[in-house]
């Protein structure tokens, strides 16, 4: 049997993460939507290089990719809960935060969505160098689809 349900090669299932993506857009702090979102942008590589001769290159594009390396500590850290993995060490922490909006306290009233919120992921070493301390989900998902879109 090749593929399931007609999806045969990776873009085929580059078509699933766009849609993932269009979701996670739709609503940016639905944490379903952000762990879909993951899980498939590191299958991506087991997907586009799925033979065992192709092992060295996904350890490769593991160890000198700090935007898949995110990927992969999300999806495979939280599939466990917490990464078991002394190679996940890119994440600190995911959660969801917020700030006020702008003029939520213009003339002493509340506004509709004076709160906004987000999914934040709290980076360390080599994805904290190139993306800072933290970055918004959102932000985090443009990054994986600009990379996947140049290499699929």
């Amino acid at each position: 049997m090749k593929g399931v349900f007609g999806l045969n090669n990776p873009s085929d299932l580059f078509k699933i993460l766009e849609w993932e993506y269009r979701q996670l857009s739709s609503e940016p702090t639905n944490p379903y939507f952000a762990y879909n979102f993951f899980v498939t942008a590191w299958h991506m590589i087991e997907w586009k290089y799925p033979d065992i001769k192709d092992s060295p290159i996904r350890n490769q594009i593991r160890e000198q990719t700090p935007l898949m390396q995110i990927c992969e500590h999300l999806a495979v850290g939280a599939k466990h809960f917490e990464p078991r993995s002394p190679q996940l060490n890119s994440v600190i922490n995911s959660s969801k935060g917020g700030a006020w909006a702008e003029d939520a306290w213009k003339s002493g009233t509340w506004k509709d969505g004076a709160w906004a919120t987000w999914l934040f992921v709290t980076l360390s070493g080599d994805a904290k160098k190139i993306y800072g301390d933290s970055i918004k989900v959102e932000d985090l998902a443009r990054e994986v689809m600009e990379y996947w879109r140049s290499h699929i």
